[in-house]
């Protein structure tokens, strides 16, 4: 039987003493009150939450920060059990304990059984010691990470647990484990808030969890210790955060869905895990998951790894002003309990770092220019400094895709136009073609070359919204720019001016129309948060486009782009083709091989006079498809046109 503690009973009072917003559901405790006692071990993991572990992702530590503030609305018998998961911690399946060299850190471990430390060829036991190399490299690890963020970034030292029996001494005690064995899934570590205090229990002690051997984790199955780097560093700087503001999250414990809500908390743990080991590059791996989403608000709780690949906001300010722009926002977070990092710390670092140039939302349009040249987009001394490094896992490059698919249809990033004059509404039928609140989106108009005057763009947005009985204006923060994507060398033309009148006409002159291939107006709504805002979405604007080009008047479907279809260097875009009719009509696409098998179908239900149909080099079962030729079939009222599309691996 697992040891109890007085601390339980102690606990429990303070939990009946605090307000209680509103109960969990008796579904959501008996939900919650199974995954804590999956993670004590004392109920198999195969009981696993589906709602709750699919919100641990790369690291569960925002999980925890939304239990340790919603167990106040549980029943007694969850509130015990959480509070023995934090009194047991996991030194039941991590007996053992070495000192790190320099005596910030406790690594508690095991030398058999599913929690050994990991031991292989490169790392065995020191024959000096009789300690696992893994566990002395760990140690290392820790120390390292601690001074970087402490003495070398200046940081606070964080909260010290060695003022209760549970905290042992004033070391941090770091627990390896096999973290999918007790609950935990394929994070790679979780950091748990354990004795708050303060003013509102501003401030938290805490306790870690790292993998015993991170085999479970393909990129790092065999280069584990690259995997402890980023973690500690990760993992640490969430330590840290509990000294200024354990509370700095957007549910505040007002929700009963223990969402997961902790943006800048998770990005700027992303951003110090590669402050710290540079050369690790984990974060490439959740870039796809921002970038392919980024019409979405910038604090979304989007399931899955967005808010990690959000690590280019907290990147994007310090390339921009320093690194030390970071610690002032979590100081301006201390200064302010609970959430405030959207309300006003953001905005008032940013005003002072940049010497008033800058505001919050002129900022945000500024990150959605650099990161639509990443990837294959990317420019020397533009933008990130890593922009053209970014590939994933198979090397293939990572940027802004045009769109992507949902269900049986394609939420856009990007919308393209080559025709003018043109009108567009984006609220049209099934499409979504707006962006939310504090989310980025993407005009794109080629063939401007050919034109023989200026061109001048009428943009109409929606002005105000309102949201729970509050009206937010909104400050669209529109930039214009304008580049040649064939011609990497020569500078990128960017509009000083920034519009954010939800209604404005921009002039692009015929000389300038000339020097550039595409131009692009880059849309950034914001708002001034004057609470903690809920998503702000459905953001409708309108275009008026004007050229003397002639109406459109007969079926037009163009070639397919790009072609040859590369599908390495794709990077989450579609093979396109265009299709221009006088009268919106159903458009029916068919891929077939040269020998007649048909791979690939769709249908889309046009809405406008100008439309796109997409193929992603994928079969019906989901399967990329060989290379070689294949065949487009498109077919539009009485009009049937075949096109051929090669497509390399």
């Amino acid at each position: 039987m697992k040891k109890t503690s007085i601390l339980i009973a102690i606990l429990l009072i303070v939990f009946a003493s605090t307000s209680i917003s509103e109960q969990l559901s008796t579904e959501q405790d008996a939900e919650l009150y199974r995954q804590i006692m999956i993670w004590r071990g004392e109920t198999d993991v195969s009981l696993s939450s589906d709602s709750l572990e699919g919100k641990i992702g790369k690291c569960g530590t925002p999980l925890l920060m939304s239990i340790s503030q919603q167990i106040k609305n549980a029943s007694l018998k969850t509130q015990q059990a959480w509070i023995a998961l934090l009194y047991e911690r996991y030194d039941q399946e991590a007996p053992e304990t070495y000192g790190s060299p320099k005596g910030h850190f406790l690594i508690h471990y095991a030398t058999d059984g599913v929690h050994a430390a990991r031991t292989d060829e490169n790392l065995g036991i020191n024959p000096t010691t009789g300690v696992p190399e893994y566990v002395e490299s760990t140690a290392a690890i820790f120390d390292y990470v601690y001074e970087y963020q402490i003495d070398t970034l200046g940081y606070k030292d964080p909260p010290r647990d060695d003022f209760y029996p549970e905290g042992g001494d004033e070391r941090f005690d770091v627990y390896l484990v096999d973290l999918a064995t007790v609950g935990w899934g394929n994070a790679y570590g979780v950091t748990f808030p354990d004795m708050q205090f303060g003013t509102s229990g501003q401030y938290s002690t805490a306790f870690q969890a790292l993998d015993n051997d991170y085999y479970e984790l393909p990129l790092y199955e065999d280069r584990p210790l690259e995997a402890v780097r980023v973690t500690a560093g990760h993992e640490f700087f969430h330590v840290t955060q509990f000294g200024y503001d354990v509370l700095e999250f957007e549910n505040m414990g007002t929700d009963t869905d223990l969402d997961d809500r902790h943006h800048w908390v998770e990005m700027s743990a992303v951003w110090m895990e590669e402050e710290i080991y540079d050369h690790v590059n984990d974060y490439y791996n959740y870039l796809p998951s921002y970038l392919s989403s980024i019409y979405r608000a910038l604090y979304t709780n989007q399931p899955g790894l967005y808010q990690y690949g959000a690590v280019l906001w907290p990147k994007y300010l310090s390339e921009k002003w320093g690194r030390d722009i970071i610690k002032d926002i979590w100081e301006r977070c201390e200064a302010q309990i609970g959430p405030n990092v959207f309300q006003n710390a953001f905005s008032d670092a940013i005003e002072q770092f940049s010497g008033g140039e800058y505001t919050f939302g002129q900022a945000l349009s500024e990150l959605y220019i650099w990161n639509y040249f990443t990837g294959l987009r990317a420019r020397d001394n533009f933008g990130f400094e890593e922009a053209g490094e970014f590939v994933n896992y198979l090397g293939n490059p990572i940027q802004v895709p045009d769109s992507v698919r949902e269900g049986n249809s394609y939420r856009f990033n990007i919308l393209n136009f080559k025709d003018y004059p043109l009108e567009f509404n984006s609220v049209v039928g099934e499409f979504f073609y707006f962006p939310q609140v504090m989310g980025g989106f993407y005009l794109r108009f080629t063939g401007v070359d050919q034109l023989d005057s200026s061109l001048t763009i009428n943009f109409k947005g929606l002005p105000s919204k309102r949201v729970l009985g509050v009206t937010y204006d909104i400050i669209w923060n529109n930039r214009l720019m304008a580049y040649n994507p064939h011609i990497p060398t020569q500078p990128i033309y960017i509009d000083p001016v920034v519009y954010a009148a939800d209604s404005s006409e921009i002039t692009i002159e015929h000389d300038l129309l000339q020097q550039y291939d595409e131009f692009v107006l880059v849309l950034s709504p914001f708002v001034i948060p004057r609470a903690n805002i809920n998503y702000i979405d459905d953001l409708v604007f309108s275009l008026n486009v004007t050229d003397t080009s002639e109406p459109i008047e007969t079926i037009v479907i163009s070639e397919p782009y790009p072609n040859p279809y590369v599908i390495s260097q794709s990077a989450g875009q579609d093979i396109y083709v265009e299709v221009m009719q006088p009268e919106p009509q159903p458009i029916r696409m068919q891929v077939y091989t040269l020998s007649g098998e048909r791979v690939f179908e769709s249908e889309v239900a046009a809405s406008r006079t100008t439309e796109i149909v997409g193929w992603n080099g994928h079969n019906e079962e989901g399967d990329v498809v060989a290379s070689g030729m294949y065949l487009l079939y498109i077919s539009v009222g009485d009009v049937d046109r075949v096109l051929k599309v090669a497509i390399i691996e």
